[in-house]
């Protein structure tokens, strides 16, 4: 899948992408672009990451949200939401249905929705 996105934009395969987008495959939650480099240090450098994960959303591999000040980054199929507990940090996907068609004198559009509120756990 990533693969041909990649060459439809005219990117490369290169390591370093590979790198980035298999430790984004096996997180559950969006990551900070400073826990990729944490966990990758050895093979890439931080502005590395940082390019790699601008490309990966230019061409719709990656998407990124807010939480706070802190972004944080997700590889996914098509954009969705997460709803994070404000007390202990416990995240889950939400699914997106808003679509934007064209608007006069825009494109590439996107949206950010932040969603909180406290788990069940925290809760009670």
């Amino acid at each position: 899948m990533y693969k041909q996105a990649l060459k439809k934009f005219g990117y490369k395969i290169t390591k370093s992408r590979e790198v980035v987008i298999d430790f984004l495959q096996r997180q559950a939650q969006p990551v900070s672009a400073q826990d990729i480099f944490d966990k990758i240090r050895k093979d890439l450098d931080k502005v590395t990451v940082y390019r790699i994960l601008e490309v990966l959303q230019e061409v719709g591999l990656v998407f990124k949200e807010y939480s706070g000040r802190e972004a944080l980054y997700y590889l996914a199929e098509k954009q969705h939401h997460h709803i994070v507990c404000r007390q202990c940090g416990h995240m889950e996907c939400l699914p997106c249905h808003h679509f934007f068609p064209k608007i006069k004198n825009f494109s590439n559009i996107s949206h950010r929705l932040t969603l909180s509120g406290l788990c069940d756990k925290c809760s009670k």
